[in-house]
């Protein structure tokens, strides 16, 4: 849990966090659980099948409203939290269909790598979890493993890939 997050229709959050980082985090979960409610994702989206997908694409879109607004407004009423799904260049203006579509092609090419050892250029953190590693395949597929960033970082590995989801893959150094 990246601080917070829904289950099940509760609102989690993190009980260890500095209170002027919880309420900025609390604030932005529930503006943006409120506008997958206001946005009748479940409604509208229940006939797809891939529904942690079908979460994905919403966040995308989700996120990009929320910070195309705090820039309208000038400022970050609603700061974004660190890890969510938040590439405007990807998601722009497209609709969550749009995005879930995109999604599910990625995930199909990147099912073809999964069980392989690819050679993996150690870019640094994740932007997505500062703690693990990014890196890419000759193919410039994206992949996250675990490993120290000092030492890892710049070097050419082998890495198995373990997992696909979405636009990104996951593996460990072999």
């Amino acid at each position: 849990m990246l601080g917070g997050g829904v289950e099940k229709g509760i609102v989690h959050f993190r009980d260890d966090l500095p209170d002027a980082e919880a309420e900025e985090l609390i604030a932005f979960l529930l503006v943006h659980e409120a506008l997958h409610v206001l946005l009748r994702h479940r409604q509208r989206f229940a006939h797809l099948r891939w529904k942690r997908t079908l979460n994905e694409a919403a966040d995308y879109v989700i996120n990009a409203m929320i910070v195309r607004r705090n820039r309208e407004l000038e400022r970050e009423i609603f700061p974004p939290i660190d890890g969510i799904y938040l590439d405007e260049s990807f998601s722009g203006h497209k609709s969550v269909e749009q995005i879930y579509r995109e999604l599910i092609l990625a995930k199909e090419k990147n099912a073809a790598i999964v069980g392989t050892d690819q050679k993996v250029l150690s870019e640094g953190p994740s932007k997505h979890n500062p703690s693990t590693l990014s890196g890419r395949t000759p193919q410039n597929k994206i992949v996250i493993f675990e490993g120290d960033v000092n030492k890892l970082t710049g070097e050419i590995l082998d890495v198995k890939v373990k997992e696909s989801t979405g636009f990104t893959t996951y593996g460990e150094v072999i």
